[in-house]
């Protein structure tokens, strides 16, 4: 039984994985389930525009993100070689702090994949 609810909610996870082009890298992102669209989107909606709220943003936003591919030693570390880096969230972090166009744009796709979850929720609704 066990094994059935792991393979279930292991088949729910990677149904809602996509990749997405930012910043000239790839991304694979996880949508947000309707309980994190809503914390999210609550969370910011109030927030404005200013600095501290972006930083936040990616950082929160950051958590959405499962892979990556493009991703060199060289966009990590000053002087590192071209060899793509194997996916590990706290190098992402640590691209993110140093690529404010990568996190802003990964924050983007979050948004953009919530507001398409609430469309296909409110088109349901009507039918």
């Amino acid at each position: 039984m066990a094994d059935y609810v792991e393979e279930l909610l292991k088949r729910n996870r990677e149904a809602s994985l996509a990749w997405h082009e930012v910043a000239g890298y790839e991304f694979q992102i996880r949508t947000p389930n309707q309980f994190e669209a809503l914390r999210t989107v609550n969370r910011y909606s109030e927030g404005g525009v200013g600095v501290e709220n972006v930083i936040d943003a990616i950082e929160y936003c950051a958590k959405y993100v499962n892979d990556w591919r493009g991703v060199r030693e060289c966009d990590l570390v000053e002087g590192g070689t071209d060899a793509e880096v194997k996916f590990d969230p706290r190098l992402l972090d640590a691209m993110l702090s140093n690529n404010i166009p990568a996190g802003d744009g990964i924050v983007g796709v979050v948004f953009d994949l919530i507001a398409k979850r609430q469309e296909a929720a409110d088109n349901e609704k009507k039918h």
